[in-house]
């Protein structure tokens, strides 16, 4: 083993040599990209955060610890006996010499942070004969652990001094315009589809009527009126003109989740940027009436441009949704009003079409993607990931999506092309390589399918697919496709079982036991939960504590955080992070995801329906026990936060409600049927107080008439 390990050693540092070498007489390289070949990648960190930043504030936002060795720094070579020494320093080991190259990059990047006004605190450890002895080593941590405690302490405490008070109002506004440009920077392709859009902003009908988007599931809607949104915009403002953008996503925060909260949003905005009192209205008629009067306040220099995406997540309270007269039939001069649903849930789309009188020129359909629009989308995909395919894998992969199937789990065409099916082949494809023949990414894909599948299922598919009970007249005209193996992985292209296969490669890459804790808890919660309430959750979980923890016994016995960080990243892209009542909760980013995660990890009692499964109840159970503080109590070493009602800031007295908890508590009580402890919590006077101070009064009503109907049938 030594003698390897020398040889690699020797063969590593010729590797570094080499490419160090072609670095520096690379003449195409800039100053710093040859650098790169050099420094570490904790170097390139530090160079990049502080010394190249553009932080303004670098020197109060940084903290830098520096110890040194006095005994080691002017050391040329490596006494034979003390081999220890290439543990604390750069060593050439070849030849035993320090690396005085490495000495020197290190010493200047110290330099360099100084040189900003960074604070920095230097520790001095002495070195003996036998390394680093243990006493003074002690004391050394001891003293390092305190500094950094106290000044991250002293760090947080100026931050959140000087952290701006960002009001409810200015926050909603602030997540929907972040959230529209993030999903129109991810857009590519469908020029006719953007450019069809954008021309109902180049009418100028002194009867003008809303735009309405509508396409299934998955084709793209939010991604198309988002970057119909952001071009619109710079469209009016290469014109001089500056427009005021009123944008909500439905469903994505709590005041867009019923036509009330929505319609009191975008009047607030409104009257925020046109200077004009506010005033709330309770009755829900008087609020339609401001509404409208509302989008009267557009100008020619500065007209209005609303849009509401998926009118189909609003709530059905005050029949906001399968009712839309809140909704105006007619515009007034200098506004704009797009909206967009699904055809055929929520009632929506069927309203705008009998109810309203909207022109056939005014609605917009979102097909499936074609082909050639498929394969720009994958290749920009692509290429924001630093990859590529080659010509024959893109194909493969094209025909693979586009060939005609039919679906026999969920009954829906596999061989649509959507935005969500290319996103999610997306992070399949990224990990495909250069080299890898058609037979090879063949049977990855039936790999990567076979987690998703029941086997049994996938056999009695490919049976169907292969036509094996056709007569001979009907199998003249079956069409296989035009690849190897079409027929085995046909049940394999839909989007159901590409999310379920997702979420299977997560089971096996994470393990069942925290993936299925996860997307449950995500899943049962009524309006989502922060990252700290998920992670004090499943470490409140037994049988997730002792999957994760099987090879390592903390001090602490609580989820480590870089396992929630890596399961966080890999589902990057699927949750999205909302807003709700000053929080910030996760959810998951479509609804396809939902349904699936809810079919495979909250699935129906198939025995006695209408019985809570077993499964549903535990995930029910764990928010119950967290919210009500029995979890807290029980594994008080856990480092599980206490979840009272609300908070009290000692010094100022101002009360912070705990929004999560007043609303997610009631919601499992009455998941699980405990009738008597929902009646204790949510009929108590105290709880009712709180809900109506924190603004929560109308859902706590939803939830006593959700309770009232299940008692009443």
């Amino acid at each position: 083993m030594k003698a390897l390990r020398a040889q690699w050693w020797e063969i590593q540092n010729s590797l570094l040599k080499e490419l160090t070498t072609a670095a520096e007489n690379c003449s195409s390289l800039s100053r710093q990209e040859k650098l790169k070949w050099k420094i570490s990648t904790t170097d390139l960190e530090v160079r990049s955060a502080i010394l190249e930043g553009n932080d303004p504030h670098v020197a109060n936002n940084s903290l830098c610890y520096i110890r040194d060795i006095p005994e080691l720094i002017n050391l040329k070579t490596v006494p034979t006996d003390n081999k220890l020494i290439g543990r604390f320093i750069d060593v050439d080991q070849n030849n035993g010499c320090i690396n005085a190259e490495a000495q020197k990059l290190q010493s200047n990047l110290r330099e360099g942070v100084k040189q900003l006004w960074v604070p920095c605190k230097e520790y001095s450890v002495p070195w003996f004969a036998k390394g680093i002895d243990e006493n003074n080593h002690r004391e050394y941590i001891a003293k390092f652990g305190e500094a950094i405690k106290n000044d991250l302490i002293q760090g947080i405490d100026h931050a959140l001094e000087n952290l701006p008070e960002l009001d409810q109002g200015l926050e909603e506004i602030a997540q929907h315009i972040s959230l529209c440009f993030a999903r129109a920077e991810s857009f590519f392709g469908r020029e006719d589809l953007c450019q069809e859009g954008l021309g109902y902003f180049s009418e100028d009908s002194n009867e003008k009527r809303p735009l309405i988007i509508h396409g299934n599931s998955g084709f793209g809607k939010t991604s198309l009126m988002s970057k119909i949104t952001v071009t619109a915009q710079n469209t009016f403002l290469s014109r001089q003109i500056s427009p005021l953008l009123l944008v909500r996503f439905c469903g994505t925060s709590a005041q867009s989740t019923t036509s009330r909260a929505l319609m009191q949003s975008i009047c607030e905005q409104i009257s925020r940027a046109c200077h004009i009192p506010y005033e709330r209205y309770d009755q829900y008629a008087d609020l339609i009436k401001k509404f409208h009067d509302s989008l009267e306040q557009g100008k020619p220099d500065k007209p209005l441009l609303v849009f509401i995406d998926s009118l189909d997540q609003l709530s059905d309270e005050d029949l906001g949704r399968s009712n839309l007269k809140w909704l105006p039939q007619k515009l007034p001069p200098n506004c704009y009003l797009v909206v967009s649903t699904l055809p055929d849930v929520g009632g929506c789309f069927q309203y705008l079409k009998d109810q309203m009188s909207i022109p056939d020129v005014n609605y917009l359909h979102v097909p499936e993607v074609t082909k050639p629009d498929g394969e720009t989308i994958m290749k920009e995909g692509l290429r924001l990931k630093g990859r590529t395919l080659q010509p024959n894998q893109m194909k493969y992969l094209m025909d693979l999506s586009t060939t005609k199937q039919a679906d026999v789990f969920c009954k829906r065409v596999a061989h649509v092309l959507t935005p969500l099916k290319l996103k999610l082949l997306l992070d399949i494809v990224v990990q495909w390589k250069s080299y890898e023949s058609i037979e090879q990414l063949t049977v990855k894909m039936k790999d990567y399918f076979d987690k998703g599948n029941d086997r049994d299922e996938r056999q009695r598919a490919i049976s169907y697919y292969r036509g094996d009970d056709l007569n001979k007249d009907q199998k003249s005209d079956y069409k296989y496709g035009g690849w190897a193996g079409i027929g085995e992985q046909a049940d394999c292209m839909s989007i159901d079982s590409l999310i379920t296969g997702l979420f299977k490669k997560l089971e096996a890459r994470h393990g069942n036991q925290l993936v299925s804790h996860f997307c449950g808890l995500l899943s049962v919660c009524k309006g989502g939960l922060t990252e700290t309430h998920l992670a004090d959750l499943l470490s409140g979980s037994s049988s997730v504590m002792d999957a994760v923890l099987q090879y390592h016994s903390p001090p602490i016995r609580r989820l480590p955080q870089i396992v929630m960080a890596r399961l966080r990243n890999d589902l990057e892209g699927y949750i999205v992070e909302r807003g709700l009542y000053n929080n910030t909760v996760l959810a998951w980013f479509h609804r396809q995801f939902i349904e699936n995660a809810k079919k495979l990890y909250l699935p129906e009692n198939e025995i006695t329906p209408g019985l809570l499964p077993e499964i549903r109840i535990k995930y029910c159970m764990l928010i119950a026990r967290y919210f009500s503080n029995e979890m807290h109590e029980e594994y008080p070493n856990r480092g599980l936060e206490e979840q009272p009602f609300y908070w009290t800031d000692s010094q100022s007295g101002t009360t912070r409600f705990n929004h999560v908890a007043l609303l997610e508590l009631p919601h499992v009580l009455h998941c699980l049927a405990f009738v008597r402890k929902w009646v204790s919590v949510t009929c108590n006077l105290y709880f009712i107080a709180l809900c109506s101070a924190a603004g929560l009064a109308r859902e706590l009503v939803e939830n006593l008439i959700d309770e009232m109907n299940i008692e009443a049938s």
